[in-house]
């Protein structure tokens, strides 16, 4: 395949759509730092005081900042040099974006100019961005804990900011709450003192952070240091078992530091959040959020830590400019997740991650249909919350494009190209045309006209604007997966004479990594599906009690789970309503519920959701919310 000029023109003009943010309704770049002094109060729920926005006004002729709000409650806007109050007003709501808030300037200012102006404002108990939990909702049971999750745009309910990934902005921060608490801030901690009866907290963020990498969280939490710079922060309770899961993770930081670029951020600490935490991880900056299912006991779900570990060069540095170009944040992510994943553990497993990766977006792909709109890589967002479309899509497909790049281009290339990819582009916040164009350039300066023949054998506006699966397929080692697949397929073929099975320990705790055991799940269900077997309930009860599936690692125990809904196994009930319940991991949370409604128990599945609503975060309760709702 190969394009004519008249096609490179286009793939170009291609490129360039969606670089304005359709998801904000602010002017584009106007803060450059904020100074936040904020009150913690658990008993109104709120974040209250003021942040002074730093601007830099690219436009000498504009005098009216536009930001990005929801449910905020501004109190008054100051002009700071002069001591004016400055008027202000909100549009109407929109569903998907909330309010614009217009703040009238005291004059034009040059681009030399910086105004300072202070925004006193109070977050309200429903603010998306934020979980309040009660003491009972916690492991000690005795304080209560708040929580932050600010991707992709709910920063706007907690801040006032440009609610956007192309904004870049540092930050300090004085943080107040009553003794004996402890807030923490994806920044690195400055100093703290007491003020009578309040614990004060100051951080700094030195490099410029989008609004979605903000994070706060408060409570009675403990730490315990693993490196010189890495602390494991969390409750107590979960201190010896955190210290022994991530232990390993200075390995991890230094073998991606190896891939890519000596680590910037100073510090890599990380907060141990409660179970209603809606991701595996979040990769704030200085202060990664992890779910309590990674902690399994046996490291066997550590992972997550690297995937967040190699964020702090894709995406933290090098961000997506709006969220329509995910796929630079995720998939060029797990590319880096997965090199150091092999340069760790070896080819083995990492060609097992690549296929259950594979695995991942193939089951994505046929839940919403090869021509959905969110198979598209460079999604077209007008008019839809970017969380609606949030999906292993741009994270494995994303993935899949960097594999091929590296099958046509050569390791040793592609390995220098995202090293100057990071080099070039931190600090700003990227398209996907942007990629093209150095990806372009290093090719040309280091492979010269074989190299350029070569990119022209990509077809760009397939990987970034076409539906569907790959549009080009990279070469994959299935050596290792040949193995799960003989013994999935023999498991499948013997269900009716489990016992005959008996001998076989490699689905024993301990014995095959978590990638094996999910691809064997991968293939039973496969051909459970092709031949729309119904496997005896004596069966699925052997396989538990033999191998314990039910009581294994999150990811084990969701994959067995969708089995025992999908053959209709009552029995699993009782464990699946306690994981649903205690678990509000979306990864796990969203496969399960939608499991439950295509199997026909809408009414289980509601009666757990409605028991455990006060207890889930925002974010859950939305999804399965709308998954539940009848259909019109």
């Amino acid at each position: 395949y190969s394009y004519s000029q008249r096609k490179m023109q286009s793939l170009s003009q291609n490129l360039s759509i969606n670089q304005k943010d359709v998801s904000s309704q602010t002017n584009p770049q106007e803060i450059s730092h904020v100074d936040l002094n904020i009150h913690v109060d658990f008993k109104k729920k709120s974040l209250k005081g003021h942040a002074d926005l730093t601007l830099q006004i690219n436009d000498p002729i504009r005098t009216t900042l536009i930001l990005d709000i929801t449910t905020l409650k501004i109190e008054s806007i100051t002009d700071l040099a002069e001591n004016k109050a400055l008027k202000y007003s909100t549009s109407e709501l929109n569903k998907h974006l909330g309010h614009a808030l217009s703040v009238e300037l005291a004059r034009s200012y040059s681009d030399l100019e910086k105004p300072k102006i202070r925004i006193a404002f109070e977050t309200v108990p429903e603010a998306s961005a934020i979980q309040w939990l009660e003491p009972s909702q916690t492991l000690g049971k005795k304080h209560p804990y708040f929580f932050s999750q600010c991707e992709e745009i709910h920063a706007r309910s907690l801040i006032p900011v440009q609610d956007t990934p192309g904004v870049k902005f540092t930050f300090n921060a004085r943080v107040t709450v009553e003794k004996p608490l402890r807030v923490l801030l994806g920044a690195i901690l400055v100093k703290e003192e007491t003020e009578g009866d309040l614990n004060v907290f100051y951080y700094e963020q030195k490099i410029p952070i989008p609004s979605y990498l903000f994070a706060i969280a408060g409570g009675d939490i403990s730490y315990v240091d693993i490196s010189p710079r890495m602390r494991i922060y969390c409750e107590e309770g979960y201190l010896e078992q955190s210290k022994y899961e991530f232990e390993p993770a200075e390995d991890f930081l230094k073998a991606a530091e190896k891939i890519l670029t000596p680590y910037e951020w100073a510090r890599y600490d990380m907060l141990v959040l409660p179970p209603s935490f809606p991701f595996g991880g979040m990769e704030n900056p200085c202060l990664t959020f992890l779910s309590p299912t990674i902690l399994a006991g046996d490291r066997s779900m550590v992972n997550v830590v690297i995937h967040e570990i190699t964020h702090s060069w894709i995406g933290n540095l090098v961000t997506n400019t709006n969220w329509s170009h995910f796929w630079l944040n995720e998939g060029i992510n797990v590319y880096h997740e997965r090199k150091v994943i092999q340069e760790l553990y070896g080819d083995s497993v990492y060609n097992l991650e690549v296929l259950e990766g594979l695995k991942r977006l193939e089951n994505y792909i046929r839940a919403v249909g090869e021509k959905h709109p969110y198979t598209v890589m460079v999604t077209n967002l007008e008019g839809i919350d970017p969380d609606d479309a949030f999906s292993p899509l741009y994270y494995e497909k994303g993935f899949f494009l960097c594999l091929y790049l590296e099958q046509t281009f050569g390791r040793e290339f592609m390995s220098y190209f995202f090293k100057e990819y990071v080099k070039e582009y931190r600090l700003q916040s990227i398209a996907s045309n942007d990629f093209y164009e150095l990806l372009k350039q290093k090719v040309e300066e280091k492979l010269s006209q074989e190299g350029l023949e070569k990119l022209k054998t990509i077809d760009w506006d397939a990987w970034f604007h076409q539906p569907g699966s790959l549009p080009q397929q990279p070469k994959l080692e299935h050596k290792d997966y040949e193995a799960v697949k003989d013994l999935a397929l023999k498991f499948f073929k013997n269900l009716d004479n489990v016992e005959s099975l008996k001998d076989h320990d490699e689905l024993v705790a301990g014995k095959w990594p978590t990638v094996k055991v999910l691809l064997f799940f991968e293939v039973l269900k496969e051909a459970i599906r092709n031949e729309s077997k119904k496997i005896d309930p004596k069966a699925l009860e052997w396989l538990d009690q033999q191998y314990k599936f039910s009581d294994r690692n999150a990811e084990i125990a969701c994959k067995w789970f969708e089995i025992c809904i999908s053959q209709g196994y009552s029995a699993a009930d009782e464990k699946i309503e306690k994981f649903l319940t205690t678990i509000g991991r979306m990864k796990f949370v969203k496969p399960l519920f939608s499991e439950l409604v295509k199997s026909g128990r809408v009414d289980f599945a509601k009666a757990i959701y409605s028991k455990n609503i006060g207890n889930k975060h925002s974010l859950e309760i939305k999804l399965i919310g709308d998954m539940l709702a009848p259909k019109s």
